[in-house]
């Protein structure tokens, strides 16, 4: 029996009760992990640690647990785990101190750039669900308007798979890669690529028929893989088409894995907000959207889109200043109520810095000042009327780490409004990365 099966079997056998269970391992004691419930399998929970700077209520990095818990859907009525995801990696530096023996059933594999999907077969609903690292069924989208459920569907009968060519008793884990849903690695062909078949908590070999859509492992292998030869085969392949490589063990599942730096910069102007009306404002504070653009000219339509609507907020919002305090043709109680806070703070920026240096508040003054308003006030301005003459339904977001820890205010205030999908017939002229509103 592997070190897998006995640390899962010793959970199941030291807590009996799934309830019993999941209060220890939110604990401190069990590693402060993340369990998630869900309303449309009441059954089913995954159980996952939770990454993060800081915070209390962050998992544990260092322990124990947390290597085997990265994601795991568990069965809450038999209290076992019925799907898990390829453990947490290990530190790199420590890949040099395997011995000669251990790193024989070492291998090295392309580090995918997409969405880790798990498929299983459930006994409860006597079907086979798909799992998220954080939701049962993988009803949640992120940088796309469709759900991981529906991409990996039509991926899977693009790539002419069939149900039948799985066997219930196993887990299969598969990276999800779509047009739709691009991280950094720009994807023209919907893809799966798959990573794991597990049975029960062990990996197994997989059958014939699945062999071509493994993840390609390269030449290099056993005692040949080093951190000096991994650092090779890294800048040998430092470019936007490549995350990187990762080490396996096959025989314990342990991984490592190292990405390229082109990739990671690219991924850190990606940022980890699906939110692309956020995303354009940070980017444009930070003078960081042309290079963006660069890279991701498929968001340059919505990009301007919302400058257009900000600009058209922002000369309404002024209009109706100079209405209230100006002409005072239009009583404040009967400006839009929306509007009212903001005309409230533009004159009060007028009586405090603007008059006593003996300016005014001119269409400039007032571009100024938006401009100079925090993230989430912007996006206030330019979604709320759009928003209410577009509202729609929209599929949930796949949780980030951050979004399960304790959110910040901003972040909180950021959340309040519905992400926006931008017909292309909204689209107005392009916006140069110092674009005013």
């Amino acid at each position: 029996m592997s070190a897998s099966s006995n640390f899962f079997n010793n959970l199941c056998t030291q807590y009996e009760k799934s309830e019993d269970l999941f209060k220890y391992l939110q604990s401190s004691e069990g590693g402060s992990l993340k369990v998630i419930s869900n309303k449309e399998f009441p059954h089913l929970a995954i159980i996952r640690y939770v990454k993060a700077a800081s915070g209390t209520s962050a998992t544990n990095m260092s322990h124990p647990n947390a290597s085997y818990f990265r994601s795991v859907v568990w069965d809450i009525n038999t209290n076992k785990p019925v799907a898990i995801s390829p453990f947490k990696t290990e530190p790199l530096e420590s890949l040099d101190s395997l011995s000669s023996e251990q790193k024989t059933s070492c291998v090295v594999e392309d580090f995918w750039d997409g969405t880790m999907i798990t498929l299983f077969y459930d006994t409860t609903v006597n079907n086979w669900l798909l799992a998220s690292r954080s939701n049962v069924g993988a009803s949640c989208r992120f940088y796309g308007p469709e759900t991981f459920n529906t991409l990996f569907w039509d991926t899977f009968r693009f790539m002419g798979l069939t149900i039948q060519q799985f066997d219930p008793k196993m887990t299969y884990t598969w990276i999800l890669q779509h047009p739709s849903n691009r991280i950094v690695v720009p994807v023209t062909v919907c893809a799966l690529r798959l990573i794991q078949i597990m049975s029960g908590a062990d990996e197994v070999a997989p059958p014939p028929h699945l062999i071509n859509f493994l993840s390609r492992r390269l030449p290099l292998a056993g005692n040949a893989i080093t951190l000096k030869s991994l650092n090779d085969l890294i800048t040998a392949n430092n470019n936007i088409f490549c995350q990187g490589f990762v080490v396996k063990d096959t025989l314990t599942g342990k991984r490592w894995r190292q990405r390229t730096p082109v990739y990671l910069s690219v991924h850190e102007m990606r940022g980890n907000t699906p939110r692309l009306d956020y995303k354009w404002l940070t980017l444009r504070a930070s003078g960081d959207l042309n290079s963006y653009l660069h890279h991701y000219p498929e968001d340059k339509p919505a990009f301007n889109a919302l400058w257009s609507r900000l600009k058209d907020e922002t000369r309404d919002l002024y209009n109706t200043y100079c209405q209230v305090f100006k002409a005072r043709s239009l009583p404040s109680k009967d400006a839009p109520k929306h509007m009212r806070k903001l005309l409230y703070d533009m004159q009060d920026h007028y009586l405090n810095h603007l008059r006593p240096a003996q300016l005014t508040m001119t269409w400039a003054a007032c571009v100024q000042w938006v401009n100079s308003q925090d993230v989430p006030r912007q996006l206030f301005l330019a979604n709320y009327k759009f928003l209410q003459q577009n509202k729609q339904t929209s599929f949930p977001y796949e949780p980030t780490d951050e979004n399960l820890l304790t959110p910040s205010s901003d972040l909180v205030k950021a959340a309040a409004l519905e992400p926006i999908d931008v017909p292309v017939a909204a689209v107005g002229p392009a916006a140069p990365a110092d674009a005013t509103a």
